[in-house]
């Protein structure tokens, strides 16, 4: 079953441009902290620690994979955002607080808007 999932998630990001790949990464952190938001709030710290640690991946690829040298001063200010943001999750992960989550997951809202705005501009 892991492997088909793998196979159609790989199939899923073929053909997709950087910006539509961004948004992926964006959606799938956002997700991950909504679940863990309500696990944390339906008194499921394990489940919540889980879909922590998975948007902390999320975020990390988003850091890991700026270009400073291409993206100049916005590049850094935003690996100074997504290091605010892993040291909040890792907070929330530590403590089973939910409610630490939800300024962090706005943040990205807010960037994933941003970047969607860019998309609906390079597509008209």
């Amino acid at each position: 079953m892991a492997r088909g999932i793998g196979s159609y998630q790989k199939t899923e990001t073929l053909g997709k441009s950087p910006l539509e790949l961004l948004l992926m990464v964006y959606g799938g952190a956002i997700q991950a902290m909504q679940d863990a938001e309500n696990a944390f709030g339906d008194g499921n710290r394990d489940l919540g620690r889980e879909k922590v640690e998975r948007a902390k991946k999320f975020v990390t690829h988003l850091y890991t994979t700026l270009d400073n040298e291409r993206g100049g001063e916005i590049a850094q200010r935003l690996g100074h955002l997504y290091v605010f943001i892993i040291e909040r999750l890792q907070v929330a992960q530590a403590s089973g607080d939910g409610d630490a989550l939800q300024d962090v997951r706005e943040i990205l809202e807010n960037l994933r808007s941003g970047w969607k705005g860019v998309e609906q501009s390079t597509n008209s």
